[in-house]
């Protein structure tokens, strides 16, 4: 009886989550059902999995939650984006930090009117590629024929 009204708190607060986005007042609700629960020892397993479930809410959930709920479609690009593109088209491994650089590169000088794509992707590779020294070309780390990455 009581393992269904606390999973029951639990998932209402979520659903007020969806509809104000505020991740503070989602853990507190969580903590208030904790505190009125704390002698019903069965049901920590449940609360523990609410709260990691809040905290695991990533920013690009909520900023999606937000876009959405303000008429908005998110689309984001990753570093993994640029850094599978570089394999794919230049057979190179890019690390964190360069595939980071030609992300700004993209954010900061794509053209308005085309957008970020995977062809807008490659080109910035290309550029960032071209600039980058004889002894730095030499330094990047490629992928073998039959490697699999």
């Amino acid at each position: 009886m009581k393992k269904g009204i606390i999973r029951t708190r639990v998932e209402n607060a979520f659903r007020q989550f969806n509809d104000d986005l505020d991740i503070k007042k989602l853990i507190q609700s969580i903590a208030d059902i904790a505190d009125f629960s704390v002698r019903y020892m069965k049901h920590r397993k449940i609360l523990d999995q609410a709260i990691k479930d809040a905290y695991l809410l990533s920013d690009w959930e909520l900023i999606k939650k937000y876009a959405e709920k303000e008429g908005y479609i998110p689309n984001l690009w990753s570093i993994e984006d640029v850094k599978s593109t570089a394999i794919e088209k230049h057979k190179i491994k890019l690390t964190d930090e360069q595939a980071w650089e030609i992300l700004n590169n993209i954010k900061n000088s794509h053209d308005a009117t085309i957008g970020i794509n995977w062809d807008v992707i490659e080109c910035h590779i290309d550029l960032w590629i071209s600039d980058l020294s004889y002894e730095e070309k030499e330094k990047l780390e490629r992928i073998k024929e039959n490697e699999k990455v």
